[in-house]
């Protein structure tokens, strides 16, 4: 799968602010839930830092962007 992400020009990740669907809402970033209900961002995840998918590589070549958008879940 990382190679088929490595192929793209661009990904653009979108939350919703009053999203109640995703919950955590913060994991339609790749963020990842925690047993006390934290969350643990992307950047700071063993996803991440393994590059598993390669979303670090389109990270690090500013292919990867992350939204905010009104409203809830769509």
């Amino acid at each position: 799968m990382a190679a088929a992400l490595a192929g793209l020009d661009a990904l653009v990740l979108v939350r919703f602010a009053a999203d109640a669907t995703l919950v955590p809402r913060d994991s339609a970033w790749f963020g990842q839930a925690t047993p006390d209900n934290g969350t643990v961002p992307l950047r700071e995840s063993e996803l991440y830092a393994g590059d598993w998918l390669g979303l670090r590589a389109l990270d690090e070549s500013g292919k990867l962007t992350f939204l905010t958008a009104p409203g809830g879940h769509m």
